[in-house]
């Protein structure tokens, strides 16, 4: 079972070079997992950095996929490989103890 999603400076792989992790911008105001607040669906990530010809450009995404069944204030919960609306965007890291659902 996939570990629950946290609040985390580097809570998500970008797989980029102008920068490699960025955080969730949005999250459980009052729900915890491990003293970290929740990530849900619908909760964006911090906007970070990508290449973009010789440089770098701006953008952000929201968490897509989520627990089919565990919902934190009425939103799905994020896990440790979810998705986010850009397909290269993922959760790298979730709870050592919490866990939601089973891979779906």
């Amino acid at each position: 079972m996939p570990g629950v999603a946290l609040d985390e400076l580097t809570n998500v792989d970008t797989g980029h070079t102008c920068d490699a992790t960025t955080s969730s911008a949005a999250h459980s105001p009052n729900v915890y997992t491990n003293n970290k607040k929740t990530h849900r669906v619908g909760d964006a990530l911090d906007t970070h950095d990508y290449p973009v010809g010789d440089g770098c450009g701006s953008h952000s995404f929201v968490l897509a996929d989520y627990g089919p069944n565990v919902f934190v204030n009425d939103k799905g919960i994020g896990r440790f490989l979810d998705s986010y609306t850009d397909s290269g965007h993922f959760v790298s890291k979730g709870s050592f103890n919490v866990y939601a659902n089973g891979n779906d």
